[in-house]
């Protein structure tokens, strides 16, 4: 399983350009292809509003590239509803979307793959946009979901609530969630220990260049000959510097024969 999270929207498309981890694919619809290597991109788009002064290495390019990869695309903060974004993407069957505390989240998942809406209760307010992905052939199916849970680190109990509802949910149906979780460090433990579920980062090795997808530090001081430092400034002079890890893919550790692939493609914007 191929995992990119990220925060931030793109500035122009001037800038360099990299590569992420996720892979480039035509719109196959082997089933057994897409069984084999299923890739979860996650994106916080803000609103669309773009950074005040975003990293030298990151665009629309780039999120372009990490787009494409995808089988499963989870966006969150996205100012519109289903019908601007099947325009959009349209690749990719839209799932559904859902209002958050800001703006919506939004699921799609690439066309050729099997996928509906597992409805969740809450209506239009659930705490996420659930799919149900299945390959007949192989007698299997997963949930895969597009969240945003409460903000701030006050958030914590309401955020518990909300993943305990859609385990509950779920019942036996192995359950992949991806978006900004807001979660802090300090909640891993309840959701590892009590819940059965692990950040996609920890399984693929916790590689410390790809922890953060929020990351507002200055660091124009770390600047080489080969290497522009970024100073990531969503709200201008006024950012409050600091790193995070907001923005996960949380899978079951009870989900058999996975590996994973993580990659963050850029962190993050505000």
């Amino acid at each position: 399983m191929n995992v990119v999270p990220f925060h931030n929207t793109p500035a122009s498309s001037q800038g360099s350009s990299s590569e992420t981890n996720g892979t480039d694919k035509s719109n196959s619809t082997d089933a057994s292809t897409q069984l084999s290597r299923l890739t979860i991109v996650s994106m916080n788009i803000a609103g669309s509003v773009p950074s005040k002064d975003p990293p030298s290495n990151w665009n629309q390019e780039i999120a372009g590239q990490a787009i494409r990869s995808a089988d499963v695309l989870a966006l969150q903060e996205f100012p519109a509803g289903v019908t601007l974004v099947e325009e959009i993407f349209s690749d990719y069957q839209a799932i559904g979307a859902t209002h958050a505390h800001a703006d919506q989240m939004v699921l799609l998942v690439r066309k050729g793959i099997a996928a509906k809406r597992f409805v969740l209760d809450g209506g239009d307010y659930s705490p996420a946009v659930v799919a149900e992905l299945s390959w007949a052939e192989r007698k299997q199916t997963i949930l895969v979901g597009s969240v945003h849970l409460a903000p701030f680190r006050e958030g914590s109990a309401e955020r518990e609530r909300q993943v305990d509802k859609i385990l509950k949910q779920a019942g036996s149906l192995p359950l992949i969630f991806a978006g900004d979780t807001n979660m802090r460090v300090e909640e891993d433990e309840r959701m590892e220990a009590d819940k059965g579920l692990q950040d996609a980062w920890k399984l693929a090795g916790s590689d410390p260049n790809t922890k953060y997808t929020w990351d507002t530090v200055d660091h124009t001081a770390e600047s080489t000959s080969t290497k522009s430092g970024s100073f990531n400034r969503y709200c201008g002079d006024t950012t409050r510097q600091y790193t995070a890890r907001y923005d996960e893919c949380t899978v079951p550790t009870r989900l058999p024969s996975t590996k994973y692939n993580h990659s963050s493609s850029l962190q993050t914007n505000r």
